[in-house]
């Protein structure tokens, strides 16, 4: 998977960003599948939405999943 790669699982139409409904679908998906019971998707757009524009940008997205991977796995 390239850097941001994930992005586009969310990224619906392509538009490099993650609008609040694209999101929203995804996360139902899961929700629907077992892989998340989350009740509050909204939550975590807000919080993945760093500069409060509306969708969650590419470089938004990479800066979440560098920061959670850091806080998962912080070294020796």
């Amino acid at each position: 998977m390239t850097e941001g790669g994930g992005h586009a699982i969310f990224d619906v139409n392509g538009d490099n960003e993650i609008a609040e409904d694209e999101f929203t679908r995804f996360a139902r998906f899961l929700m629907d599948v077992g892989m998340s019971d989350a009740p509050d998707a909204m939550d975590t757009f807000t919080m993945l939405d760093t500069d409060r524009d509306g969708p969650i940008s590419r470089q938004e997205f990479i800066l979440a999943v560098l920061r959670e991977a850091f806080v998962a796995c912080p070294g020796p």
